[in-house]
């Protein structure tokens, strides 16, 4: 069984099964490894937005684009459906 043993340096030693220091940790570290797992599991989800952000925008940016068309250049549905009838689903295909 380890123990910890905190000594008046402040520092803490944990004792394996021997008895002896295995090491030699400040105060409250045994926290730290636990703070920094949830600062990184708290920003993945915002990582995933993000990710998902750059993904949505070219489609943004085309639909944008398309109703410019419409209205400068007086470009009616039919547009739309042909690109998507050129292109199909992916406009990268080319």
């Amino acid at each position: 069984m380890t123990k910890r043993i905190t000594t008046t340096t402040g520092f803490s030693k944990i004792s394996g099964q021997d008895g002896k220091a295995s090491a030699a940790l400040p105060f409250g570290y045994a926290n730290l490894p636990t703070g920094l797992k949830t600062r990184v599991r708290a920003a993945q989800p915002r990582a995933v937005v993000s990710d998902n952000r750059e993904l949505i925008l070219p489609y943004w940016d085309i639909g944008k684009i398309i109703i410019d068309a419409q209205k400068t250049k007086g470009y009616g549905k039919q547009v739309v459906e042909r690109v998507a009838s050129e292109h199909g689903t992916c406009i990268l295909d080319d």
